[in-house]
């Protein structure tokens, strides 16, 4: 099953208004015949020809109105979600060893999520009758590692990652939102023990009071997602982990207790936590034995980590094309930084404390 492209409908269309032109040509044909049989004297056949005619018509316009539903309607549903699944025995997981973090935020996550304290203290918060809230939505802007996050849950707790964004899930369709949620957690079941991720999850769960052309398709994408999220509520094996940057726009019915209780601020990174990134993104290559990394941590507050990974591309990029030189200097980050600031504008920005610290997760959601 693939999703269908905008060319694929509109050939679909185009055969089912050729199936219509069909229907009216036969009708034509029967009443051309019934004219001429009549202009012959042939009344007998030209009257079984017009009691035929209804019962012809009738039966051609039932196939053809089976096959535009076929062609058009039912082929809608039939669209692979874009599920992205990391098995739990994978040999490149993600864990908190390469995530740079919130040593507080990370401790939390540990506890709750996956499930790393000592035996006394789960048996304190059994005799305390403590539920932890194991469903999340991470909070924060773009670029800010809320993915990297929740690939590193799934590592720790060593549990299978399945992952799609709220646009997908969404679809450009009327009913496919409902659809797609059932098939995903379809999925989730056939997969647990896992997590299940939803980036951009506002896409899905938009306050249902809001006024605009999606607002029915949204409510019912929203509906069957809590439905889901209520089901798993007495299941251990499967974690809902949402991420958005436009937490005003979720519906309050997601975010009570029971459901996605519980939303995580990724916290913007420290003057040292810019550092650790940069040396992060510039580990492998050449640097002036003079560039000191924290003065350039120091000048760029406000940004976020795909932003330093961006800045030092930038650099990189200046060095070779505008010095021939494979060695980056404070001079190319000084370029990079005004070009940045250039296009993009230098307002009050927030960012973000978690980075991967391996070469393959330095691209960032």
């Amino acid at each position: 099953m693939k999703k269908i492209e905008t060319s694929e409908l509109l050939k679909r269309i185009a055969i089912c208004l050729l199936c219509i032109a069909i229907m009216v040509s036969i009708a034509l044909l029967f009443a051309y015949m019934h004219t001429m049989l009549l202009s012959k004297g042939y009344e007998l056949a030209a009257h079984y020809i017009s009691e035929a005619m209804p019962a012809v018509l009738l039966t051609v316009f039932f196939f053809i109105t089976w096959f535009i539903y076929d062609q058009v309607f039912s082929k809608m549903k039939e669209v692979e979600l874009p599920i992205e699944i990391e098995l739990a025995n994978s040999d490149n997981k993600t864990t908190f060893a390469d995530v740079i973090i919130d040593a507080s935020l990370k401790q939390e996550l540990q506890f709750t999520c996956c499930n790393q304290m000592t035996e006394e203290v789960r048996k304190m918060l059994r005799s305390q009758r403590i539920n932890l809230q194991k469903d999340y939505i991470l909070c924060g802007p773009p670029g800010n590692g809320k993915t990297l996050i929740a690939r590193a849950i799934a590592g720790e707790s060593n549990m299978n990652f399945i992952s799609i964004s709220g646009p997908e899930l969404i679809g450009v369709y009327i009913g496919h939102g409902a659809h797609a949620v059932r098939e995903l957690f379809k999925v989730a079941r056939k997969h647990s023990p896992c997590i299940v991720f939803i980036d951009e999850i506002d896409a899905v769960a938009q306050k249902r009071s809001t006024a605009n052309n999606s607002a029915y398709h949204c409510r019912e994408s929203l509906t069957q997602l809590l439905t889901e999220i209520d089901g798993f509520k007495s299941r251990k094996d499967i974690i809902v982990i949402g991420a958005t940057n436009l937490i005003d726009e979720i519906d309050p019915a997601l975010i009570r207790p029971g459901r996605l209780g519980q939303v995580v601020n990724i916290p913007n990174p420290s003057t040292e936590m810019r550092q650790k990134i940069l040396e992060l993104y510039t580990k492998n290559i050449k640097t002036d034995e003079r560039l000191n990394l924290k003065d350039i941590a120091e000048e760029t507050g406000g940004y976020s980590g795909a932003k330093l990974e961006q800045l030092v591309n930038e650099a990189k990029k200046c060095a070779v094309l505008r010095r021939q030189c494979m060695v980056v200097n404070k001079e190319d980050f000084n370029y990079a930084f005004h070009k940045l600031n250039l296009r993009q504008g230098r307002g009050k920005m927030t960012s973000v404390s978690v980075h991967s610290q391996t070469e393959k997760s330095s691209l960032l959601t």
